[in-house]
């Protein structure tokens, strides 16, 4: 028998997988719409090693048109009063999935979670649950001296439906950056098919896949500001999709304490050419999750520099060993925050090698 917290997580999958289900299969096989993977690129990404490559693009890789438009209308119900979503216009890259809920759970729960990377280089998130069996809230109870008949409460629809939807905005917990960005230069993520089925071919000969319960999966749909756009599917979630998946599908904001927001949030919303180098450095500090921990540790003008030049110089396990306050996810997300706002003084650009 299933242990209960397998059943959940295979049930929820199955929610998933019912979404995508639609994708559609030719009768016949095909010529490969893609290059095949080389031998050297198999042995650099073992979990396509007996995947069938010629007969996922030849029955899977189709068009996508329809299932985009289910896409579509699922998020619209799952946001509801929020209405859709569009990321500001200088987003560099979005990503959006959405997964339906299962029996299992003690509130069904849809999820429509969109995260994006903004010019700034910094990721956010907006993203809405929908809890589908959970009734609104009883109203509060009558006045004295209520005739039993004349109403005395009312919400309108709208209200009804914000009551049963949690709104979750902000700028993305580092971790989950700092994942994503692992993800988008892993060249096995970008070696993988778009369209991974259920049950995934082998190639003849080879063993069956091992069974995927307990795994969560779904459509993960990214767009680049210059008009391209892939969709990943993949519902067993043991390729290496599966990450940046659940980092979108269980994305959550920053939590800071109110006087790192304090110190953070003039810096986010000043425009970017008015920043010196020094606040581009403590901007990103704080996208990388990190400001409070700084200000804790009492790092010094010099010691805040060296940190941002070592982080540039040094992979993030040995950053963490360096500063034993950073985990490796926060020492990731500082080099990516780091990159992206050019926040380095003079002497952390002489150190680094840096122009």
């Amino acid at each position: 028998m299933l242990a209960w917290r397998q059943l959940r997580g295979a049930a929820r999958a199955v929610g998933a997988a019912c979404a995508a289900v639609l994708l559609s299969t030719s009768a016949n096989a095909a010529p490969p719409s893609k290059p095949l993977p080389t031998k050297q690129q198999l042995k650099a990404c073992p979990a396509f090693k007996d995947i069938d490559f010629r007969k996922i693009y030849a029955d899977y890789d189709s068009g996508r048109t329809e299932w985009r438009q289910q896409l579509e209308a699922r998020h619209a119900a799952t946001r509801g009063p929020y209405g859709p979503f569009q990321p500001p216009a200088d987003a560099a890259l979005t990503l959006r999935i959405w997964a339906g809920g299962s029996e299992t759970q003690e509130v069904r729960t849809d999820t429509s979670s969109v995260v994006w990377k903004g010019a700034d280089g910094a990721w956010r998130v907006d993203r809405v649950d929908h809890a589908t069996t959970r009734p609104p809230p009883p109203p509060p109870p009558p006045p004295a001296g209520w005739d039993g008949k004349t109403p005395y409460f009312q919400r309108s629809p709208d209200e009804e439906a914000r009551l049963v939807r949690d709104h979750i905005v902000g700028i993305l917990d580092p971790q989950r950056a700092a994942g994503i960005e692992q993800t988008l230069r892993d060249p096995c993520f970008l070696l993988q098919p778009d369209s991974m089925p259920f049950v995934v071919p082998v190639k003849k000969g080879r063993e069956p896949l091992s069974p995927c319960w307990g795994i969560i999966g779904g459509t993960l749909e990214m767009r680049w500001a210059d008009g391209r756009r892939r969709d990943v599917t993949e519902l067993c979630g043991n390729f290496y999709a599966r990450g940046i998946i659940n980092a979108v599908m269980y994305a959550r904001p920053l939590a800071e304490d109110a006087q790192t927001t304090a110190a953070c949030d003039p810096l986010r919303s000043a425009a970017a050419a008015a920043l010196s180098p020094q606040q581009r450095r403590e901007l990103a500090f704080c996208e990388a999750g990190v400001a409070g921990d700084l200000a804790r540790n009492g790092l010094d003008e010099a010691a805040r520099e060296r940190l941002a030049a070592d982080a540039l110089a040094l992979d993030p396990r040995a950053l963490t060993a360096r500063y034993d306050f950073l985990s490796e996810w926060a020492a990731g997300a500082l080099s990516s925050s780091l990159r992206a706002s050019g926040g380095v003084g003079a002497a952390a650009r002489a150190r680094t090698g840096g122009d």
